[in-house]
């Protein structure tokens, strides 16, 4: 009996602790200083690009592939291009820019897909050669190494890849950009 009612002591002194502090304003501990303004935010320029980076100014020196399957969020996609054909192309010395999904949107098209569907899924979302978000152009259309269409569109929020919202850009690998999409893209025809 003694202990419950200890508890319920202990109970009421916190609760009124916890009032005291909702209701009491506390002085600062320096009056005399008006709270400094919070900053404008920053409009995006011209110069300036609108996707948003990852702050990677060199390679790693890690490839393509390893640094996808170094990623626990993307590595499905990795393991989905080592099954193909795709992996001995990416590797090839060629530089390449990769639009990556997530784990679950990739594990969607390997359970729905034929083998020769997934290849073209993944080859789909891979374009020869390196674009950096700096040299991407709203309304600039890339082509995939299956030749399918990827359009890119820039606004004031963000970007998409074939509609798909980019996440994030420009992670450079020794072997060429990675950037992040929400979803796998669509396939479209040329």
């Amino acid at each position: 009996m003694r202990s419950i009612l200890l508890v319920f002591f202990a109970v009421g002194i916190a609760l009124v602790l916890l009032l005291l502090m909702m209701f009491v304003d506390f002085p600062a501990q320096n009056q005399n200083q008006p709270p400094a303004p919070e900053p404008a935010p920053a409009e995006p320029t011209p110069s300036e690009p609108i996707l948003p980076e990852i702050q990677q100014p060199e390679s790693t020196g890690v490839s393509l592939l390893e640094t996808l399957s170094l990623n626990p969020n993307v590595a499905a996609f990795e393991t989905a291009i080592a099954t193909t054909d795709l992996a001995d192309r990416l590797a090839d010395g060629t530089a390449y820019t990769v639009f990556v999904p997530p784990n679950q949107a990739v594990q969607g098209a390997v359970e729905t897909s034929t083998e020769a569907e997934l290849r073209d899924i993944l080859a789909a979302h891979i374009v020869a050669g390196e674009y950096n978000s700096n040299e991407l152009q709203n309304g600039q259309t890339l082509t995939s190494i299956i030749g399918t269409p990827i359009t890119i569109t820039i606004s004031e929020i963000g970007g998409a890849a074939n509609g798909v919202p980019v996440t994030a850009t420009d992670l450079y690998t020794e072997s060429g950009y990675i950037h992040f999409v929400a979803e796998m893209l669509p396939v479209r025809t040329p």
